[in-house]
């Protein structure tokens, strides 16, 4: 199968290419961590993915029938590929109430106009998780994320260290919460890792094997999503417990975490912090919280069910 994939998200476009279909990517989008098209410090460019530098090329290309599918993730997405006559996934990562930025009348506006577009095209919807799923109220598919333990290092934790990857911590107040992140890390030794311009030394790691460096050395690592427009991880917290990194987690109702198990979650900060501080000290004891970590991110986000999933998508949009 040949699909084309808007790319607003280098991490999931990689993700999606492990269904083993060829992809042509819109290179040309501005993704929401500042990079223009694919971002090369986040991931490589998969064999079976081709970049399309020009949205006029890939327009021409849809014209003459390349595609069997189509994977769009916004409005304007939608807009530009409604002339032609090729399946569509209409595909989710965030919730309606940020993408709409918790405006009423946005979120009814959104959810409208994609629901009328499922309507007259052949197209589903599909989203990342239960909470988004239900904050959209389209019917449609929900596909969790895959993450394959067999792409990362395994982890040694040591370096007395906490870390945290994650874009725009200080912006993205709705989904963040960075006063926790303060009192949680303060006067601790600590990698706060992303695109954060306003923050001194949280840079990109350089590159997809040096995150995965981050994963393998530091002790443990800090997650600080926060309900109710975000699910209780992000991909570098799934990525971390991949790795077999321990983590530390504001409590969420969606959060994958058993407390005291595969790491630490709860609403009290100084008993998250007593927590990170007891795991900086005992190398063990996170070497035991994160052997457990990644056996729940394996059943909880197993990568085979993530193929699956999307590949019955893409036959019933198809069909």
């Amino acid at each position: 199968m040949r699909i084309f994939c808007f790319n607003w998200h280098t991490i999931y476009t990689f993700m999606l290419a492990k269904t083993g279909h060829d992809f042509e990517v819109g290179a040309w989008i501005p993704q929401g961590d500042g990079a223009v098209g694919w971002n090369f410090q986040q991931r490589p460019v998969p064999d079976n993915i081709k970049l399309i530098d020009y949205p006029e090329e890939a327009k021409r290309r849809m014209a003459k029938g390349r595609y069997d599918l189509i994977i769009c993730f916004t409005l304007q997405d939608l807009e530009f590929s409604k002339e032609f006559k090729i399946p569509i996934i209409f595909f989710s990562l965030n919730s309606l109430k940020t993408t709409g930025k918790n405006s009423a009348d946005l979120i009814f506006t959104y959810r409208e106009v994609v629901k009328n577009f499922l309507k007259r095209h052949k197209s589903i919807f599909v989203s990342v998780s239960e909470l988004k799923y239900n904050d959209w109220k389209i019917p449609g598919l929900i596909i969790k994320s895959g993450i394959d333990p067999e792409e990362f290092s395994d982890y040694q934790g040591d370096s007395a260290k906490v870390l945290t990857v994650m874009n725009l911590i200080k912006e993205r107040h709705l989904i963040t919460d960075y006063p926790a992140f303060i009192k949680l890390t303060d006067k601790l030794p600590h990698s706060l890792r992303g695109i954060n311009p306003d923050i001194i030394d949280a840079k990109p790691f350089a590159d997809f094997s040096a995150l995965k460096r981050g994963y393998q050395k530091n002790r443990l690592y800090l997650n600080i999503t926060k309900a109710p427009f975000e699910d209780g991880y992000n991909l570098a917290m799934l990525e971390a417990m991949a790795s077999g990194m321990p983590i530390v987690s504001i409590a969420n109702p969606t959060s994958p975490l058993t407390n005291g198990k595969d790491g630490f979650i709860s609403e009290n900060l100084d008993y998250l912090r007593e927590k990170i501080e007891l795991l900086l000290e005992e190398q063990n004891l996170a070497r035991k919280m994160g052997a457990e970590a990644k056996k729940t991110v394996q059943e909880k986000f197993s990568i085979k069910d993530f193929i699956a999933n999307w590949n019955q998508a893409f036959s019933l949009v198809t069909l």
